[in-house]
């Protein structure tokens, strides 16, 4: 029966979608990690893309986005024997 079908389809959709309450925790990762790359990159942008981007993301999915507007050249980094971060990697491990 199509009816049936379609309310199978609709059933599964709202059982694999994320929740409300996990959008909101993702939008405040996200939101967080912008804030944290900001204070040393301050023309850095996050971009989502693929399922989290576009809506079609199951609960407990990555979000992917890309980072725009890091100068790492502008960065100055410590020089040998200083307190510091030597990487991107290590800026965003403090989070």
């Amino acid at each position: 029966d199509e009816r049936a079908l379609e309310e199978a389809i609709l059933d599964l959709y709202a059982e694999l979608s994320p929740s409300d309450e996990e959008l909101r925790t993702r939008a405040t990762v996200l939101e967080a990690i912008q804030a944290k790359l900001s204070t040393h990159f301050p023309r850095c942008q996050l971009h989502l893309y693929g399922s989290a981007g576009n809506g079609l993301g199951f609960r407990a999915c990555d979000i992917d986005f890309c980072a725009v507007g890091i100068e790492v050249e502008a960065y100055p980094l410590p020089l040998q024997g200083e307190e510091g971060p030597d990487s991107v990697d290590d800026i965003t491990a403090s989070m």
